[in-house]
């Protein structure tokens, strides 16, 4: 598994931009993400993080082939900004409101 093809696939399914961003998402030191990067390898941990808070299908970060979320789990994202908690953990990693990510959503005061 080549770290960027996997990396894209991350950056691309969390909505995420930096090394750092992706780091605190994943409960790691941004010099983690450089250090799996020269090695290209992403560590299991990662996947399996990626999967509890996510969804995402293993095998899809790994190869970009199959669903892009485990069967039960399609809509994490939509479901993610629903709870205040998350809302606050997703701009506190990004900087942005969780409006900012998902804008067809409604904001947990039920407005846009």
């Amino acid at each position: 598994m080549p770290f960027q093809d996997a990396y894209e696939r991350i950056l691309q399914s969390t909505g995420l931009r930096t090394q750092t961003d992706i780091a605190a998402m994943l409960g790691v030191k941004q010099s983690s993400i450089s250090d799996a990067k020269r090695r290209n390898h992403i560590p299991d941990s990662w996947i399996l993080t990626l999967f509890s808070k996510r969804g995402l299908n293993p095998t899809w970060i790994r190869t970009g082939e199959g669903p892009q979320y485990v069967a039960g789990t399609d809509t994490p994202r939509r479901l993610f900004c629903r709870n205040s908690r998350r809302q606050r953990a997703l701009s506190r990693y990004s900087g942005r409101p969780c409006s900012a990510w998902f804008p067809s959503l409604p904001t947990s005061s039920g407005k846009r």
